[in-house]
């Protein structure tokens, strides 16, 4: 069985996404096209999406799990931020984060075998 550690280095792409337990992936979608989260072996992510209105979102930085391995910590230049791992397989991440009171849930789909 691959380490957490190699689980978590993927090409991670929205598989669904939910918002206080509703279905939302269509719209997080719509708004966030071509969502992709790249965590790399040398502790390293670069996330990018493409907006609505055609804006490019990009953004790079090192990664860690904290709290014994239940949390991926993301840090970056503008900022850092973490999520509550909830389940993490070979071709799966599901993660969890608060923002403005609400609870999301991030269901990821791993692109590398």
């Amino acid at each position: 069985m691959r380490s957490k550690f190699q689980r978590a280095c993927n090409v991670w792409v929205i598989d669904k996404v939910f918002k206080d337990g509703n279905d939302i992936t269509t719209d997080f979608t719509s708004y966030y096209r071509n969502f992709q989260l790249n965590i790399f072996d040398t502790k390293t992510y670069t996330k990018s999406w493409t907006t609505n209105v055609a804006i490019l979102y990009d953004e790079a930085g090192t990664w860690k799990f904290a709290d014994a391995k239940t949390k991926l910590y993301f840090g970056n230049t503008r900022g850092d931020y973490e999520y509550k791992i909830l389940r993490l397989a070979n071709l799966q991440l599901w993660v969890e984060y608060e923002e403005n009171g609400s609870t999301y849930q991030l269901q990821l789909r791993g692109l590398i075998p």
